[in-house]
């Protein structure tokens, strides 16, 4: 399932400039065994409105599939990435959250939580299990876990969605059951549980938004804005029952652009979708944190090509130092203790003409 693409570039002082606006600053997340997760979900009956695979997902994610009793991966590929994504939840801790499930899986298999803004055009990360290295090994081919996430980001009431991502290298299914959480909330009565954006192979762009439970929903209009306050319909998508839908924009422009999508019910009411932003015809997909930072930072990148490189630049462009980014991972660490305090650039290159930029502040 393909959703995320290479963006070409080619002014490092565009990218300089509007890095200031993108900037998603993310505090760093300590993880630890939980002890008051109580099952809110067994799937005994549905799916939940959980959905595979997640839209903020990597490009080459499988997906799970509801088998009546559970969320199982049955690909049958021996290597491979599968995500989901859950409903909305408010979130019941101030600074924290606890969440868990149980599983069974091949040997080896690894595994990955974050916890998502209810709507971000590029998955604002609130926590993340890979805040050290990036995927975490379940430990036992089946078993039940329960972990408590801290981090600053995440307060009390908050609109979050929690993503499951698990990687294998060995032939068998997946399984995912039981899913808890600290309180037995249910998820909250949205329409809209996500809405995302990303840059076709051809330079169009692809919008991307899930939705609950449909309740005599007739279609979705797909609004569009040059100024962030008038919107125009560019196109309408009809309801078919369906949890995530799309809508291509051939005839993006350059700039700023915002999108929206309105529900029409077919009463006539309606009801909006958060606003997403693309500057620059791009949604950026790089993160660093936490921010600011001490002594070691964390850049998060598509998956790294064979050449692709990271570099950290003064303010006036100069080069500081360069690191190496490991082919096919996801996550780079950065080394900044000998970095004096005050503001830099880091510069993400994956050599294929997508260069990205972000701020970073060293304390």
């Amino acid at each position: 399932m393909k959703f995320f693409y290479s963006v070409k570039t080619s002014l490092f002082v565009i990218l300089l400039l509007t890095s200031f606006q993108l900037l998603n600053a993310q505090s760093p997340t300590t993880v630890t065994a939980g002890a008051d997760c109580n099952f809110v979900r067994t799937f005994n009956a549905s799916n939940e409105g959980f959905t595979s695979a997640s839209i903020y997902s990597s490009d080459d994610d499988v997906s799970f599939f509801w088998t009546g009793s559970l969320l199982e991966e049955n690909s049958g590929l021996t290597t491979r990435d599968g995500s989901f994504v859950s409903p909305v939840y408010a979130n019941s801790g101030m600074g924290e959250t606890s969440v868990g499930f149980s599983f069974s899986a091949p040997a080896g298999t690894q595994y990955r939580i974050r916890v998502i803004t209810q709507t971000s055009s590029t998955a604002s990360i609130l926590a993340n299990t890979a805040n050290g290295p990036l995927w975490t090994a379940l430990g036992a081919t089946s078993g039940t876990l329960c972990l408590k996430l801290t981090d600053a980001d995440l307060t009390l009431g908050t609109p979050v969605r929690y993503e499951f991502s698990f990687r294998a290298t060995t032939a068998g299914n997946i399984t995912f059951d039981n899913f808890a959480l600290a309180s037995a909330n249910a998820p909250l009565p949205v329409t809209f549980f996500g809405f995302v954006s990303r840059q076709n192979a051809d330079g169009t762009i692809k919008l991307l938004w899930n939705v609950g439970e449909e309740v005599d929903v007739k279609n979705y209009s797909v609004e569009r804005s040059f100024d962030g306050s008038t919107f125009n319909s560019i196109g309408t998508v009809q309801a078919a029952g369906k949890a995530t839908y799309s809508f291509d924009d051939a005839q993006f422009a350059k700039g700023t652009v915002y999108y929206r999508i309105r529900n029409n019910d077919i009463d006539g009411q309606s009801k909006f979708s958060g606003v997403i932003r693309i500057s620059g015809q791009r949604s950026t997909t790089i993160q660093l944190y936490p921010m600011p930072a001490t002594t070691l930072a964390f850049l998060q990148h598509e998956k790294a090509p064979a050449k692709a490189m990271i570099s950290i630049l003064s303010l006036d462009g100069r080069m500081i130092k360069q690191i190496k980014a490991q082919p096919n991972t996801f996550q780079t660490q950065l080394n900044i203790s000998d970095l004096s305090a005050g503001m830099y650039f880091v510069k993400y290159d994956d050599s294929k003409g997508d260069v990205q930029t972000v701020k970073l502040i060293k304390k």
